[in-house]
C-alpha cells in the first residue's frame, strides 16, 4: 500500500499519489487523499517512510517503522526521539534494508 502523504494538484513533483501509480503494480492500493491516508494508519503493521509526516504519524499511531532519512529535518526528528531502525538514503543498499527492516520486525 502507498500512503500518499503530499497531494498536490498543480504541482506533479509534490503530488505522491502520482508518483506511486507511475511505480506501482496494478493492484497495488494508492490513497487518493489525506483522509484515506489516515484511515489507512488504522490498519497498519510496519510502515517504511520517507516522509516526516509519514514517520510522525507511525510514531503517534505507535506503527513500527522504518525511516529512509534524505533530509535534517528527519534525522532530528529521529533523534529526538532516540529512534534507531533508520537508514541514510544517500548511504544505504539493499541489504541494509533488509537487515534494519529484519530487526525491526522482530522487535514488533
Amino acid at each position: 500500500m502507498f500512503l500518499s502523504q503530499s497531494i498536490h494538484p498543480e504541482d506533479e513533483s509534490a503530488n505522491d499519489a502520482l508518483f506511486a501509480s507511475k511505480i506501482a503494480n496494478p493492484s497495488d492500493k494508492i490513497t487518493q487523499s489525506l483522509q484515506q491516508t489516515l484511515d489507512a494508519y488504522m490498519n497498519l503493521d510496519f510502515i517504511v517512510g520517507m516522509r516526516l509526516h509519514s514517520l510522525i504519524l507511525a510514531f503517534r499511531h505507535s506503527i513500527p517503522f522504518l525511516a529512509l532519512s534524505y533530509e535534517t529535518k528527519t534525522n532530528k526528528f529521529l533523534e529526538s526521539i532516540d529512534y534507531t531502525h533508520a537508514l541514510e538514503t544517500k548511504n544505504t543498499d539493499i541489504d541494509s534494508f533488509i537487515h534494519q527492516f529484519e530487526a525491526l520486525e522482530s522487535e514488533s
